[in-house]
């Protein structure tokens, strides 16, 4: 495919040419319509694929790190609030104190910083992901003259 790019943009148009046998190219044009249609299609294809792959090259080196960091800093928020409600349970235990609240509260807080961490590592990691669609509309060759 690169190939065919290149060529295309060092081959000069002799617009003579087109005018002379600009019948005889719509007749062919016409007649192969179908695969030039799946040509186009082929060729912006590999063209999309190329350039996500080349902006995925770009994105990536820049989220890993900040996905590492967000992993660390919940995780350690999290065993800081896992610590926090075994002592609650264990002073509710041994001194017979009403803490039920405190570590329900806990609890809750220790699912609500998973649940964060979850969604933003799930966004970073959407933004690494290129998707696309794309369709072929009006797809045609013009023929011009002078």
């Amino acid at each position: 495919m690169d190939e065919i790019e290149e060529m295309l943009a060092v081959q000069p148009i002799d617009l003579n040419e087109m005018d002379v046998e600009a019948d005889s190219r719509w007749r062919l044009v016409s007649a192969s319509k179908d695969r030039f249609f799946a040509s186009a299609a082929a060729r912006l294809a590999y063209k999309l694929e190329k350039r996500k792959s080349a902006i995925a090259e770009r994105l990536n080196p820049a989220i890993g790190p900040e996905i590492e960091k967000i992993q660390s800093s919940y995780d350690a928020r999290i065993a800081e609030l896992c610590e926090k409600a075994e002592l609650l349970e264990a002073q509710h235990k041994w001194y017979g104190r009403n803490l039920k609240a405190a570590i329900t509260r806990t609890r809750n807080q220790i699912e609500e910083a998973r649940r964060e961490r979850d969604g933003m590592i799930q966004r970073l990691a959407a933004c690494s992901r290129i998707e696309h669609r794309t369709e072929l509309l009006c797809c045609g060759l013009l023929i011009g003259r002078r």
